[in-house]
């Protein structure tokens, strides 16, 4: 607690575990469990926390998580399938995940989607590796998962791409 003496602290801390407050709470949270509406989370890709609270926020929107997961992405799908068989399926690059320029934004946002919304109440995070490639920052340049950025530019810059891709859709 550290507010006040140690002694003032020690107390603090003995009325608070005998309090009804902490059981309920801790019950609670064991019998919650996992919920078959709760996504299974992103794996953080090393200083990704910036990008997978902002995506899971946009997941937890459930308008904007259902207009992602009803776009036809066709064209993009079949041009993000070509570039992963040209580079084996795995991200390269210096920035670790950059699969080339033929990669669809739309597309890796979708399929992130589609497996968060598959996996609910349980099963393996999902990767933003993928998207990380087919994302390209101001300066053209895709996500460096080792470098943190700011959540709010992260979110404009997605914004302002997603706008471009789909205008006249």
């Amino acid at each position: 607690m550290g507010l006040g003496s140690p002694a003032a602290d020690a107390v603090a801390a003995a009325e608070w575990r005998n309090s009804p407050v902490p059981a309920r709470v801790g019950a609670a949270v064991r019998g919650a469990g996992a919920s078959a509406s709760m996504a299974p989370g992103l794996e953080n890709l090393g200083a990704t926390c910036y990008l997978n609270a902002t995506l899971q926020q946009l997941f937890a929107v459930q308008s904007f998580r259902a207009g992602v997961l009803a776009l036809d992405v066709g064209e993009d799908a079949d041009l993000a399938r070509q570039a992963r068989a040209e580079t084996g399926g795995a991200c390269s690059g210096e920035a670790g995940c950059d699969n080339g320029d033929h990669d669809s934004l739309l597309f890796q946002l979708q399929s992130l989607f589609a497996h968060l919304h598959e996996h609910r109440g349980g099963g393996r995070a999902g990767t933003t590796a993928a998207l990380c490639g087919a994302f390209r920052d101001w300066e053209g340049a895709p996500i460096n998962p080792r470098v943190q950025q700011d959540a709010t530019e992260f979110l404009s810059s997605l914004f302002q791409q997603l706008e471009g891709r789909l205008a006249g859709t």
